[in-house]
């Protein structure tokens, strides 16, 4: 079996907080419109970029990943229980 990327086929991971969809009614906290995740997306795939960070959050927890853990369970608590 050859891989995708032998196969010209670009795989393109997105990644996001919340959306406001119906999946996400029950959160309280900040979504984003179904849009412009959508649009992200699109771009992040005519740009051929392999991952794609489709909002503010996922642009955040990405930053947090070169952080100790304990920076990121105290920030991630603070925006939860805000």
């Amino acid at each position: 079996m050859q891989p995708l990327a032998g196969q010209r086929t670009l795989v393109t991971g997105p990644h996001l907080g919340a959306a406001d969809t119906d999946m996400m009614a029950w959160y309280d906290g900040d979504k984003t419109a179904p849009e412009v995740i959508v649009a992200a997306a699109l771009d992040g795939i005519e740009a051929h970029w392999p991952e794609l960070l489709a909002d503010a959050w996922s642009r955040q927890v990405k930053a947090w990943l070169s952080e100790d853990p304990g920076v990121i369970y105290r920030e991630t608590e603070a925006v939860l229980t805000a």
